[in-house]
């Protein structure tokens, strides 16, 4: 951070650039929804429940031993979805801060760790998804190329926070 950038400067910018990013994802979302009619296999792959959603309703149960309905699933599966992007936004400003990748080039690398995290390892590992070898490619596919959104959209709006 050799440009003067505060430590928790950096900290709120990655969050509200990974918060923007995750809008980016939500809009992709819901576009490719409107279309996916005339899109054989897309709107089969894009009717999975939210697993967002279920990632919440087990931490729920898990921790708290509480029961969700399906209305508050659905807020904290929101929750859930926008503290992870501002995560992942915060770990993006506070690793470019220090290596000062071209935002490109770190934008790619970011989308791909955070979709390899979730849709490779964790969410298969937790049973909300088949492992990825069960997966037909263009499924995979997809939610790669909506994280790369995500990593492409995150460092755009961080390097214009920075700017300000």
């Amino acid at each position: 951070m050799n440009d003067g950038q505060i430590p928790l400067g950096v900290v709120a910018k990655g969050a509200m650039a990974g918060l923007v990013g995750g809008l980016a994802i939500v809009c992709l979302i819901r576009r490719a929804q409107e279309v996916a009619p005339s899109a054989p296999g897309l709107a089969q792959e894009l009717q999975r429940e939210e697993p967002n959603a279920q990632i919440a309703r087990r931490l729920a149960r898990s921790i708290f031993g509480v029961e969700l309905g399906e209305a508050e699933d659905e807020a904290w599966g929101q929750v859930f979805h926008w503290g992870y992007s501002a995560l992942w936004g915060v770990l993006y400003g506070l690793v470019q801060s220090s290596l000062r990748l071209p935002w490109w080039l770190h934008g790619a690398l970011l989308g791909a760790a955070v979709w390899a995290s979730g849709h490779l390892v964790l969410l298969p590992r937790m049973k909300l998804l088949p492992p990825p070898e069960d997966r037909p490619p263009r499924e995979l596919g997809i939610g790669w190329a909506m994280y790369t959104v995500y990593g492409l959209t995150t460092p755009g709006a961080f390097r214009l926070l920075s700017l300000a």
